[in-house]
């Protein structure tokens, strides 16, 4: 019998909104698979721990005075402008390069991009705000001027 863990998770909804909620799911694969066939767009999927089995503070990922890897920022904007030059829109290129990168920095600022695009900022002022991700010159490289 495989054992059925619990995930928490945040997606995007057909009406383009981020909601979140739990699941369960025997791995973080099947987890994703059971949010795409609901129509969600899975953003983030964690499994749920007990205190007792949360990492030690030693083993956590603490980030001080880091970047960004260039190298992910380049897999990032090679990604983005693939998405964007394929026509798609622009809130579902973000929901698609978020879901895809591992890099947790870039997720969550992707996420928050995002989410800036549906409340009504214009692209290149969202991008704009986020320079360790070299947003502006993913902009100027579109075509995409300031609003």
């Amino acid at each position: 019998m495989t054992k059925s863990a619990s995930f928490s998770y945040k997606a995007y909804n057909a009406e383009g909104r981020l909601v979140s909620g739990k699941l369960s799911a025997s791995s973080k694969e099947l987890a994703f698979g059971l949010l795409w066939n609901q129509d969600l767009t899975p953003v983030e999927v964690q499994g749920d721990q007990s205190p007792i089995e949360q990492t030690t503070w030693w083993t956590r990922d603490i980030t001080i005075f880091s970047s960004i890897p260039k190298r992910d920022v380049a897999n990032f904007t090679r990604d983005m402008a693939t998405l964007l030059k394929s026509e798609l829109t622009v809130d579902e290129a973000l929901r698609l390069a978020a879901a895809e990168t591992t890099n947790k920095k870039i997720r969550a600022t992707v996420t928050t991009v995002l989410n800036d695009v549906i409340e009504g900022r214009a692209v290149s002022q969202a991008f704009r705000l986020h320079p360790q991700l070299y947003l502006a010159d993913l902009c100027a490289l579109l075509g995409l001027t300031t609003v």
